[in-house]
């Protein structure tokens, strides 16, 4: 294909693809990737160096990384090659448009940021989407400059985190005119990242090229001989043109005998004996300054090498120039340079003996750190040369991980996994760093790895250290359900409980604690009240309240389910109350206080209380750097949110946890994520997103051994799939995954719901028998559960059926009713989805002023809580009433009305700030902020802008922009 910077062989196909895609960057389309994929040499790197003049000549702004082999543990690699010095050159208004939070995630990504803002530790590992947001955001205000095009090649060797982050950006595009393109080895890319690529692909924003040989008329031009000279090699080579032009450049010396192992990269025999020819060729200070680079790294710097290969700088640069003559490497960015393709960067490290490698990457982290190089750039050299024993290694690649591991989990890993196998087995912290190395490992979605490591803890621990060992069987048990494997948490956590001398300790009460959650995931309600009874009581004998206030909200559930309601509520009340008093540092012991007792108060339906526990327990999750429990806080917290009507903020928990369990893996967390998404989209309207979380929500769950998730994800993806017509399929997603009729899999509050959308789909295809029978069980079910929302949604049930037989009177009756019960515990929606239901028969029954007084509520609350789908239910029954419905709600509750963020949004877009800014400040979806806004509106009681500026302004609300 020519070489880089020479005109281009063949490829007129590839090339108009190209030009087509940079035709539409041109015309301002966004959100385009492509592909080049092609075995090694068959001229990716060439194309994308033709992409990138092409695009610099349109006057687009380029930026270029390249993955390294030999490096694939260094935090976000391919990113950094590629924007480190466009970061470094972003003025303080750059950052500051981009906003504080994203600054620090970026200077957490980019080493040029971090020297100039400060490192600091950022966040929880389960949090690093956010560096991903502030990575988008960059490209964002970039391509808002100028088109952009990013050009990443050898992908297939990216680290773990660039792969997240590549991920994360193809998954959710940026916004503007901006062009991926990448270039891989097919089969070499990780499973998440292909199906991203596959994804982008058939929803028409992707581009794949696979690159084939070359012809032999176009071999012959680009090595510009004869036919009869070129078709000898044309065989050996293939058609690819690096190996064509080695063979060229060999067709002097090539000799038998004389090879590098390069089998694994499917290099010819003769290409191979080709390049340890050309090897064997250099004078010996420019073999030893070749292989030194090959160690430093692809780039490298000429003074590095030089001390690796142990020569001084002029001999260096005078081995240098004849590596430059002899085209083994190219000036890259100055003082960098490259080997001419990481094929003869391969070659060039395997020729040298194992020995000499070790002492050159030893030789390369003492020249590092006198340089004062960072312990994530020395760390590399250090995993491949320390001894056993070596404790200032070990205590470097413990940093290295420390740091890495909020952002780059699996980089943390792979360096916590060297300290240990440099630590003696003996040594008195190597269960903590075991502990650590797990929590990486889980976090890069290593779940059954991260299990071994904390079984290795287990066994290292010595038969003193029971609070310890505790806590560390607590900690797999958790792990082991997020894996399904329920029956191994099990028999460990009872075996270990039994292992203890007393019962009444705070360790005793939290090995009960996990077994009473165990036996929730089992759906064996009675033995979770009998394990988190016998929690609460150790908790309490032995003043581990953190445990205590957990276990008794355990309790509390327990009883709702069973009926007891009084006594579910004063036990609530007294968890409650325990929590509120728990310090900081009481509650950073055992977060899983805020966990649990958010959870229970949102199924007995305390949500104002729940919304309360679970942004305290939240807060203190991130501020105490604790994320095993961090997202399904905010899980819960999404749908308590729901619950309340404060639909936008439900919006930002439900995106973040998604995000997070994406990345951190388990079909357990990935199901719970999913169907909270579902939720929130349907409650919000956007059935599209409902239907397709809900369904992915029910695969992941059947991946996992116990029914409980599937029930969960059943019964909520079978309600999207009504709103959006299809009752048939819905019918048979609850009784699937219910059990059958009974549903004696489902959780008695979730039974409720799930026979309100049984009825509902009978009625949507006319079965009403069918409908009539699903709400009389909803109606037992409902009794004996005694909670206002679940039995507001049976209520509605049986008012739908009422209204379907022609009984509008005792419909709007029942209606009313249910929309009352409601909003006792404050479930906005759903009362104002019951006042539709009770305006729609009010009017059938001829009330039609009482029918617009309930529509016009409801239509007002469902729009102040951003339910628009439902909204929309309601305006189209007031129109058919003859009222006209504004655009905008006319609900108009004032400033004093909105939350925290509502505020900080408002101030903002009152002095002027856009959408787009607004988002990259506050570091959430420009989507969520669109969101935000229209609710803020509605709320406010305005119109635009414009008028809720003026609104801002005049209470004196604004708030500084800096």
């Amino acid at each position: 294909m020519g070489d880089a910077g020479g005109t281009i062989v063949g490829r007129r196909v590839e090339l108009a693809a190209l030009e087509a895609r940079l035709d539409h960057l041109a015309r301002g389309v966004g959100g385009l990737v492509v592909e080049l994929a092609g075995e090694p040499g068959i001229g990716k790197t060439r194309l994308l160096a033709e992409l990138r003049t092409r695009a610099s000549g349109r006057a687009m702004t380029v930026l270029a990384g390249r993955a390294s082999e030999f490096e694939g543990e260094i935090p976000f690699g391919l990113f950094v090659d590629a924007l480190d010095e466009t970061v470094l050159g972003l003025s303080e208004m750059d950052l500051e448009a981009l906003g504080p939070q994203a600054a620090q995630e970026l200077a957490a990504v980019f080493p040029s940021l971090g020297g100039r803002l400060g490192v600091r530790t950022v966040g929880v590992q389960v949090e690093r989407y956010r560096a991903h947001r502030a990575v988008r955001a960059l490209l964002e205000a970039l391509a808002a400059r100028t088109p952009l095009v990013l050009a990443l090649d050898d992908v297939h060797w990216a680290d773990p985190a660039s792969v997240e982050l590549l991920s994360s950006l193809l998954s959710r595009p940026p916004r503007g005119p901006a062009l991926v393109v990448l270039a891989f080895r097919p089969g070499q890319v990780g499973r998440r990242l292909a199906q991203t690529l596959s994804s982008a692909v058939r929803e028409g924003t992707g581009k794949r090229i696979d690159l084939g040989p070359l012809t032999v008329a176009e071999s012959v031009e680009l090595l510009g001989g004869g036919s009869g000279d070129v078709e000898p090699l044309y065989r050996d080579s293939g058609g690819n043109p690096f190996f064509l032009q080695q063979l060229a450049r060999a067709r002097g010396f090539v000799q038998a005998g004389s090879s590098v192992p390069l089998e694994d990269l499917g290099v010819p025999a003769a290409v191979r004996a080709a390049l340890s020819e050309e090897l064997l060729q250099l004078s010996p200070g420019a073999r030893s300054m070749v292989e030194a680079a090959s160690v430093v790294g692809d780039p490298f710097e000429a003074d590095l090498a030089a001390e690796v290969a142990g020569v001084n700088q002029a001999e260096g640069l005078a081995a240098l120039d004849e590596l430059l003559a002899k085209d083994l490497v190219r000036l890259a960015e100055p003082p960098r340079f490259r080997f001419r393709h990481p094929i003869v960067r391969r070659a060039v490290y395997s020729s040298t003996s194992g020995g000499w490698r070790v002492g050159a990457h030893g030789r390369a982290a003492r020249a590092l750190a006198g340089r004062g190089a960072s312990v994530t750039a020395r760390a590399h050299h250090v995993a491949r040369s320390a001894p056993t024993g070596d404790r200032e290694a070990v205590a470097l690649l413990t940093e290295a991980g420390a740091r890495a591991a909020p952002r780059a989990p699996a980089s943390a890993a792979v360096w916590f996994e060297a300290a240990l196998r440099l630590m003696a087995h003996d040594e008195a912290d190597r269960p903590e760093l075991l502990v650590a190395t797990a929590t990486a490992q889980a976090s890069a979605g290593r779940l059954e790895e991260s299990r071994g490591t904390l079984l290795e803890a287990l066994d290292q621990l010595p038969a003193s250290a029971a609070p310890v060992r505790v806590r560390l069987t607590t900690l797999l048990a958790a792990l082991e359900h997020l894996l399904g494997r329920h029956t191994d948490a099990r028999e460990r956590l009872i075996r270990t409980l039994q292992g203890l001398s007393e019962r009444r300790t705070p360790e005793a009460a939290a090995l009960m604690m996990e077994l009473a959650v165990d036996a929730f995931f089992a759906s064996e309600f009675d033995l979770v009240l009998r394990w988190a009874a016998e929690a609460r009581e150790a908790a309490s004998a032995s003043g581990a309240m953190a445990v205590y206030a957990a276990a008794t909200a355990l309790v509390a559930h327990a009883d709702s389910t069973g009926g007891r309601m009084a006594e579910a509520v004063r036990l609530m009340e007294d968890a409650g109350a325990t929590f509120d008093r728990l310090s900081e540092q009481a509650l950073g012991s055992y977060l899983d206080a805020a966990y649990y007792l958010g959870w229970g108060e949102y199924f007995v339906e305390r949500f104002d209380h729940a919304i309360q526990h679970l942004e305290r327990g939240v807060g203190v999750s991130r501020r105490t750097g604790q994320g095993r429990l961090l997202v399904a806080m905010m899980l819960i917290l999404a749908l308590a949110l729901v619950a309340r009507g404060r639909l936008a903020q439900a919006l930002d928990l439900a995106e973040a946890g998604l995000e997070a369990s994406r990345l951190t893996g388990g079909p357990q967390a990935l199901s719970y994520a999913l169907r909270v998404r579902c939720w929130v989209a349907l409650m919000a309207g956007d059935l599209e997103t409902a239907v397709r979380a809900g369904q992915e929500a029910l695969e992941q769950a059947r991946l996992v051994d116990q029914s409980i998730h599937g029930v969960a994800a059943g019964w909520r993806f079978a309600a999207a799939l009504l709103e959006a017509g299809e009752p048939t399929r819905a019918r048979e997603v609850i009784l699937g995954t219910g059990g059958g009729p009974n549903l004696p899999l489902s959780e008695p509050g979730q039974r409720c719901m799930s026979y309100e959308v049984l009825t509902r789909a009978e009625l949507a295809v006319g079965r009403m028998a069918a409908a009539r029978q699903w709400a009389e069980r909803g109606e037992e079910a409902g009794r004996e559960l005694a909670l206002p929302m679940a039995t507001a949604a049976v209520r509605r049930a049986q008012a739908a059926v009422l209204l379907a037989e022609g009984s509008p009177a005792k419909a709007a009756e029942l209606a009313l009713a249910a929309a009352a019960l409601a909003e006792e515990v404050g479930a906005v929606v759903e009362a104002a989805r019951s006042r539709t239901l009770a305006g729609r028969a009010l009017a059938q029954s001829g009330q039609r002023e009482e029918a617009l007084q309930q529509l016009s509520r409801a239509e007002a609350d469902l729009a102040a809580s951003g339910a628009e789908g439902f909204r929309r239910e309601a305006a189209a029954e007031l129109r058919r009433l003859g009222r006209r419905v504004r655009k905008r709600p006319a609900a108009s509750v004032g400033l004093s009305s909105l939350t925290e963020r509502e505020q900080e949004i408002a101030a903002l877009v009152a002095e002027g700030w856009t959408n787009r800014q607004v988002a990259a400040r506050l570091f959430i979806s420009e989507k969520t902020v669109e969101t935000h806004v229209s609710h803020i509106l509605a709320k406010v009681g305005v119109q635009t802008r414009t008028g809720l500026a003026a609104r801002v302004m005049s209470e004196g609300r604004s708030q500084p922009s800096s």
